[in-house]
């Protein structure tokens, strides 16, 4: 049985994306990297550095404001219907918000209920996506960021094996791509739970080209028992690695990721 679990992903073909291997990676999380490489390796997978000719790495760094763009944008248009009316909770109170002549009853009724439902980051994406959405700004930010998560969906399935049914290369393809979840090690409690807002920017940055792309993706811890290598003990770590594949290739990072979580 033993012998039989080494063979799960033989004839499957896994790609390191250069684009991601930025200098900003930490030793600890590359050395974590390279682990679950090797471990791919041992269970039959074949794996293949994918050049950054393919997935370049100027379009996965314009996916992190394409990303905002976008998801400002449809919180915007999505959380409209909650007016108090349709959807949403009305407000009793009537002096949340200071008195402006420049409003009538209706929006100052909407803007209350808003204030006083919607929390400060909710708000604010609501006023960037409409912002964004205004006639003078659409073509220029919503259509430019939409434009990228076309540009990167596409470099992702030109990697793929799929691709071979469009007249690509099946040597050059790959079934599954492996990088870091995020550049940094989850906080500790001592961090009051969260890591800085410039660090949790940086680590949008290996997760939301996946997202943006629409491709099915699962995170696996590697533990710190796992991560001592010459001389150095990363202790107390737990680095996540992230396996993703083209659409309905479920079935297939599952197995990958059985592969990774045996890593003793």
């Amino acid at each position: 049985d033993e012998e039989e679990s080494k063979k799960i992903l033989d004839n499957i073909r896994v790609g390191i994306p250069a684009a991601f291997s930025i200098e900003e990676c930490p030793a600890e999380i590359q050395h974590a990297w390279n682990l679950v490489i090797n471990q791919l390796e041992k269970f039959g997978a074949t794996v293949k550095i994918i050049p950054e000719t393919t997935i370049s790495p100027s379009c996965v760094k314009m996916t992190l404001p394409a990303y905002y763009v976008l998801s400002c944008s449809e919180a915007s248009s999505n959380l409209a219907r909650y007016d108090g009316i349709r959807f949403g909770s009305s407000v009793d109170h009537p002096n949340i918000l200071p008195d402006d002549g420049n409003l009538n009853y209706r929006e100052k009724n909407t803007a209350r209920i808003r204030s006083k439902n919607f929390g400060s980051e909710v708000q604010r994406r609501i006023l960037a996506g409409t912002a964004v959405l205004s006639s003078d700004r659409f073509h220029t930010y919503y259509e430019s960021a939409a434009a990228v998560r076309a540009q990167i969906t596409k470099e992702f399935n030109d990697a793929f094996r799929i691709s071979k049914e469009r007249g690509g290369d099946d040597d050059e393809g790959v079934d599954l791509m492996l990088i870091p979840t995020a550049l940094t090690n989850p906080p500790t409690l001592s961090q009051n739970g969260s890591p800085g807002n410039t660090e949790a920017f940086l680590n949008d940055v290996m997760t939301i080209p996946i997202s943006l792309s629409g491709l099915p993706s699962i995170s696996v811890p590697v533990r710190s028992n796992n991560l001592s290598s010459g001389g150095t003990d990363y202790k107390h770590s737990v680095v996540g690695m992230q396996i993703f594949g083209p659409r309905l290739s479920e079935e297939t990072i599952m197995r990958a990721a059985h592969a990774v979580e045996s890593l003793k």
